[in-house]
Parts: C-alpha cells; sequence; structure tokens
C-alpha cells in the first residue's frame, strides 16, 4: 500500500510540472514562455500554416503556374510587421494582402502577375 501511494503522488507531482509546462509558464517564476512552434506563411499567397508538412500539402490557388496547378512554398523571411514587395518596394501590412495585388513592375509584365515579399 505504502509503494501505491508513493507511486501516485509522484505522478501528481509529475503531471503538476506537466500542466506547468504546458501552460507556458517556468515553474516558480511566472513568466511565460515562447511559443516554440514557427509560424509557416506561403510565399504565393500569404496563408497561414501550422507546419511545414501542411503547407507543402496543399495546393496554393496564387500558384505561378495557376490556380491549383500547384503547391504552397514556404516563405522563408522573418514575421514582419511589413512587408515589400520585390519587384516594386511598396508595403503592406501582411503577405496575404501583397499577393492579391497585382504589381506594376514584375518581371512578366505590368500588372502580370502578384506582388512577392522581399526576404
Amino acid at each position: 500500500m505504502k509503494n501505491r501511494v508513493s507511486i501516485l503522488s509522484m505522478s501528481v507531482a509529475a503531471f503538476g510540472l506537466y500542466l506547468l509546462f504546458t501552460s507556458g509558464m517556468l515553474p516558480g517564476k511566472g513568466v511565460a514562455m515562447s511559443s516554440s512552434t514557427p509560424t509557416c506563411y506561403c510565399e504565393y499567397c500569404g496563408k497561414k500554416f501550422a507546419s511545414v508538412r501542411q503547407l507543402t500539402s496543399a495546393t496554393c490557388v496564387r500558384h505561378p503556374d495557376g490556380p491549383n496547378k500547384g503547391r504552397h512554398k514556404l516563405y522563408e523571411g522573418t514575421e514582419k510587421s511589413e512587408y515589400t514587395c520585390k519587384y516594386c518596394g511598396k508595403k503592406f501590412p501582411s503577405i496575404q494582402v501583397m499577393t492579391g495585388g497585382q504589381c506594376v513592375h514584375h518581371p512578366k509584365g505590368k500588372n502580370k502577375g502578384h506582388h512577392s515579399p522581399a526576404l
């Protein structure tokens, strides 16, 4: 019986540490930990994904070959408060807003392609 009680109390203690860890709080410090899960964005359409695997497994409506004719491409730059088009220099609040518009300085010709984020 004594062994069962000690195992149970150890399990309760371990569960308590698990709850502190998963809640984002460092034990005894009360400081929130930063999220270690990176957010993944598509360079073509700006859609947000939880993992690279999810991003690369779906087709993209703004793929350069045509709607849904290719997969999403990982945006490899950092997350920013504003994004700059690499062709014309115009600034946008998000990749999704940026890629929604046509760029006058696109390599395919005036308004023949979408804005593209600079790294």
